[in-house]
């Protein structure tokens, strides 16, 4: 994939202020804190109620190919 010029310019920009800037210190801050936090991991691991609402949605679905 190739960025013209200016995209490349407003790529820099924001991983800039992501890396450096207190937006990007306030995103990882608010990340660590959603690592830390017990419920969110039990959530999003494989018998966690976001995987189940997954698994079902793509096996019960009326579209479903399976």
């Amino acid at each position: 994939m190739e960025i013209d010029n200016d995209g490349r310019q407003k790529m820099d920009t924001i991983l800039i202020e992501l890396m450096e800037d207190d937006i990007g210190k306030k995103l990882k801050k608010m990340v660590m804190n959603w690592k830390k936090n017990k419920l969110v991991e039990e959530s999003t691991g494989p018998r966690g109620s976001s995987s189940l609402n997954f698994l079902d949605e793509l096996f019960l679905s009326k579209g479903s190919i399976c």
